[in-house]
C-alpha cells in the first residue's frame, strides 16, 4: 500500500507523485502533516497523513488505513458529495465546559432524515479530552465521541451508524478513518431543515484544539401516506415508481393487521442505507416517497417486513 519512490524513474504522463521516506513521512514545514500535496497556489483539494500514522507493514488489527483526502473550502470542491460543510478554524477552549459551538444552516430539503453520516476534522495533541455532540433542528442531541481515543492526536473520520468500529476500540486509534458514533445517528427523528449544531468541548487542562471543518449529508423521506381508507386483505410490496430514479421515488405497501413494521433500503452489498419505516402501523395501504440524494448511482433492494410477511424488490438509482 505504501512504497517510497525516490528511487523510481517518474512514468511519463504521470499527474501526481507522491514522495514519501521511509517512516511514510515526506518533507514538509507544516507541523503536525506528514505530507501535503496541492495543485498550485490555491489549495483546493490538499493530499494529508497525520504524522502519527507512520506505521509501516501488512494490514492487522493494529494498523489501520486514516482517511486522509480532505478539502479545504475552496473551489472546485472535490470532497465527497452531498455533503453540507463548514469550515470555522475555530479554537477549541481549554478546559471549558461550554467549548465551541458552530452551526449548519440547511435549507431546501423535504421530509426526514432517515440516514446521516457526519465529518469531522479536528486539530487536537489529545483527542481523550474532547466532548464532541450534534444537535439537530428538533433539539435532538447526539454524542459523537466522549473522551474517547485515549492520548490519540487529531479527528480525521467520516462517523455514521453503518461503519464497524467505535471509538472505544482500542486496537482502531485517533485520527481514525469510520467509525459509529457513540450515540446512534439515524435516531434523530427531525427534519433536515434548520440548524444542526456541532458543539466540541475540552474536558480537561493543557491541550488546545482547533475544529478545522465538519460535515453532514442526509437520506430523508417526505413522510407515509395513507393511498385509501379501505384495510386490504393482505400484505402488499409494490415495485417502486419510477425506476429507475433520480433522486426520489415512491414506494406503495399494504398491511393488513396492525402491527410492527420496518421498510429498510440496502445497496448491493447488504448494508442498510435507510429505515423508512421501523414501527407499529395501523392497518392500511400506503405510500412513502424516498429521496436518495445522498447516495450514490447504482442498484438497490427494498425490503418489507410485516407480521409473518417478508416481501424484497431491486430498484435502480441513476444520477
Amino acid at each position: 500500500m505504501f512504497v517510497s519512490g525516490r528511487s523510481i524513474t517518474t512514468p511519463t504522463g504521470l499527474l501526481c507523485f507522491w514522495n514519501f521516506d521511509g517512516n511514510l513521512n515526506n518533507f514538509t514545514s507544516t507541523s503536525g502533516i506528514a505530507a501535503s500535496l496541492n495543485s498550485g497556489g490555491v489549495n483546493n483539494c490538499r493530499l494529508s497523513a497525520y504524522s502519527n500514522d507512520n506505521t509501516t507493514g501488512a494490514y492487522n488489527s493494529s494498523f489501520q488505513s486514516h482517511s486522509t483526502v480532505i478539502n479545504r473550502a475552496a473551489s472546485p470542491n472535490p470532497f465527497p458529495g452531498s455533503y453540507y460543510c463548514s469550515y470555522p478554524f475555530g479554537t477549541i477552549p481549554d478546559n471549558n465546559p461550554t467549548g465551541l459551538q458552530d452551526t449548519l444552516v440547511i435549507q431546501g430539503i423535504s421530509g426526514y432524515v432517515t440516514s446521516l453520516e457526519l465529518f469531522l476534522s479536528i486539530q487536537h495533541s489529545y483527542v481523550g479530552d474532547l466532548i464532541v455532540t450534534l444537535r439537530a433542528p428538533s433539539g435532538v442531541e447526539r454524542n459523537i465521541i466522549v473522551t474517547n481515543g485515549g492520548g490519540g492526536k487529531n479527528v480525521l473520520t467520516f462517523f455514521s451508524d453503518n461503519f464497524s468500529y467505535m471509538p472505544t476500540d482500542n486496537a482502531y486509534l485517533p485520527p481514525w478513518g469510520f467509525l459509529k458514533t457513540v450515540s446512534q445517528l439515524n435516531s434523530f427523528n427531525t427534519s433536515a431543515q434548520g440548524d444542526w449544531i456541532l458543539t466540541c468541548k475540552d474536558n480537561a487542562a493543557s491541550d488546545v484544539g482547533i475544529l478545522q471543518g465538519w460535515g453532514i449529508k442526509f437520506t430523508t423521506a417526505t413522510g407515509v401516506n395513507p393511498v385509501s381508507g379501505t384495510v386490504p386483505d393482505r400484505y402488499s410490496l409494490e415495485q417502486n415508481y419510477p425506476n429507475p430514479f433520480n433522486p426520489s421515488t415512491s414506494i406503495k405497501f399494504g398491511i393488513k393487521k396492525d402491527g410492527f413494521v420496518s421498510l429498510k433500503i440496502y445497496d448491493l452489498t447488504g448494508r442498510e442505507v435507510a429505515a423508512l419505516v421501523n414501527g407499529t402501523m395501523k392497518a392500511g395501504s400506503y405510500s412513502i416517497d424516498w429521496n436518495a440524494s445522498g447516495l450514490s448511482s447504482g442498484v438497490y433492494f427494498y425490503k418489507l417486513e410485516a407480521g409473518e410477511f417478508t416481501d424484497v424488490k431491486r430498484m435502480a438509482l441513476v444520477k
